[in-house]
């Protein structure tokens, strides 16, 4: 038997998956059905729930809508507590990132999901850093 997988998955990818029904969507799909460990942090589900109640999303998902996504997150993910210190190599330029790479660097995911690949190079060795795209491809695969 293959093992789950083990995912930690950004921001900017969850609440696409609220926005249209692409590979982000699928992402959560398959979280929902099991195909994968989602692996996340406090800190980065309150990043969720603040970007989500954005007036902005309105037009797309109502607060209840989002409510309902955030218990989902929170019953399917497993929450880990983040490294308290990040070496200063693994540290993102973007220190709002930080979240995801404490989190990395403590867990050591099998993948990372965002759509900006190129903003985590620097933790290249801890993880695969993988787009929703390439995720759902190799998923598919096996």
């Amino acid at each position: 038997m293959i093992p789950y997988p083990t995912v930690v998955i950004d921001t900017n990818i969850l609440i696409s998956a609220l926005l249209s029904s692409g590979n982000c969507s699928k992402i959560l799909d398959m979280l929902v059905n099991d195909e994968y460990i989602h692996i996340t942090s406090k800190n980065i589900l309150n990043e969720v729930d603040l970007v989500g109640k954005r007036d902005k999303f309105r037009k797309y998902f109502s607060i209840q809508t989002f409510e309902l996504f955030l218990s989902i997150l929170n019953e399917t993910s497993t929450i880990v507590e983040p490294a308290p210190v990040i070496p200063s190599q693994y540290q993102s330029l973007d220190s709002s990132d930080n979240i995801f790479v404490a989190t990395i660097f403590h867990y050591r995911p099998d993948f990372f999901i965002t759509g900006n690949t190129k903003h985590f190079m620097q933790i290249n060795e801890l993880t695969h850093i993988i787009s929703p795209d390439k995720f759902i491809t190799l998923q598919s695969e096996k």
